[in-house]
Order: structure tokens, then C-alpha cells, then sequence
């Protein structure tokens, strides 16, 4: 049984057939292993905290914030799909904040925004996994991960001005298109 209110709703979690006026509440009322799947654009007005095993499905909508950090994955996976191949989430700067012990897998959808994902050098033991998607640094660094953990990059298309910035931890790339867009400058490395 799915319980529909038309019109109010902009996210269903597809396990239960629950409906959410937000994404906030959707996600934080999830178990683990549920699906999130949008049913409208959405705006966060502050940051999303992902702290159990979610997979979220745009469905070809978009997810905007002005905020940085748009969507903050801590001690959790999150599962990033997008069905339609058209959906966005956006932010400023680090829409997927990769905090510790973090994974992220991106199947699909564009994340966009300066450090589209990031981590942080004194937050460890992550894991980001990209098979398919865009990840856009919007003319900055696409992918920045300066912390101990693992990246690996199965597939999909990362664009920015350093595409991905390595300081820390292990790079795995088998397959997937990584687009520096910069101009070439040597410097003296700065960690």
C-alpha cells in the first residue's frame, strides 16, 4: 500500500511506501538499506546528514543547496542513483562531504560544485566509489580527497580544473574519463 499525498510529496522511501514532505525527514527516517527516491526538486535550507545506509534515487530530480556541505555522509553508505540520467545535486562547494569512516557510491546523477566531493585530511577511513555519473568541480577541483582512504573510479566522467586532487590515501582506476580543465602551473606543494 502506498500512501500518496499529490502534489506534497518529494520522496517516497520505496521499501514502505511512505511519502515525505522532505527530504530531511525521508532520509532521516529511512532503516538501513532503504531507498530514498525524489519525487521533485528539492532545496536544503542546511546541510543533509546521512549516519545509516541509504540509497538515495534522484529519478531525474535535482537536489539544490546553498550551503556547503550540502549532504554530510558520516559512519554510513550512501548510494547515489539516478534512474533517468538527468538528475543533479548542487552545491557551492563539497556537495558530498565524505566525513569519517564514510562510503559513497555514485552510479549515477551530475554532483556539482567546487570539491563536488570531499573529504577531510584528519577524517579517515573512508571510501568513495564512482561507477557512473559526472562529477562537475564547476571550473574547480572536481574530486578533492586528501584523506586516508580509498577512491575508486569504475566508470563516469569527472570534470574540473584538477579533476581529481590526490593528497592521501589510495587511487583505484579502471575505467571512467578524469578532465582537467586548469592551466598548467608548476608550484611548490603546499601539504
Amino acid at each position: 500500500t502506498w500512501t500518496v499525498k499529490e502534489g506534497q510529496y518529494v520522496a517516497r522511501n520505496t521499501t514502505t511506501g511512505q511519502g515525505y514532505e522532505t527530504l530531511v525527514e525521508a532520509v532521516a527516517a529511512a532503516e538501513a538499506g532503504q531507498e530514498v527516491k525524489l519525487l521533485a526538486n528539492v532545496t536544503l535550507a542546511s546541510s543533509l546528514n546521512v549516519n545509516r545506509n541509504v540509497v538515495l534515487e534522484l529519478n531525474g530530480y535535482n537536489i539544490e543547496s546553498n550551503t556547503i556541505k550540502a549532504i554530510v555522509i558520516s559512519n554510513a553508505q550512501l548510494t547515489v542513483n539516478d534512474s533517468e540520467n538527468k538528475g543533479v545535486i548542487s552545491a557551492p562547494q563539497a556537495t558530498l562531504y565524505v566525513a569519517e569512516n564514510a562510503k559513497l557510491i555514485v552510479n549515477g546523477g551530475t554532483i556539482e560544485g567546487a570539491s563536488a566531493i570531499q573529504g577531510n585530511g584528519s577524517l579517515n577511513g573512508t571510501e568513495v566509489t564512482i561507477n557512473g555519473g559526472k562529477i562537475d568541480g564547476k571550473g574547480e577541483i572536481a574530486i578533492y580527497h586528501p584523506q586516508n582512504g580509498v577512491l575508486n573510479i569504475n566508470g563516469g566522467t569527472i570534470v574540473g580544473s584538477a579533476g581529481v586532487e590526490m593528497r592521501a590515501g589510495t587511487l583505484n582506476m579502471t575505467e571512467g574519463t578524469v578532465e582537467a580543465t586548469g592551466t598548467f602551473a608548476t608550484r611548490k606543494h603546499d601539504s
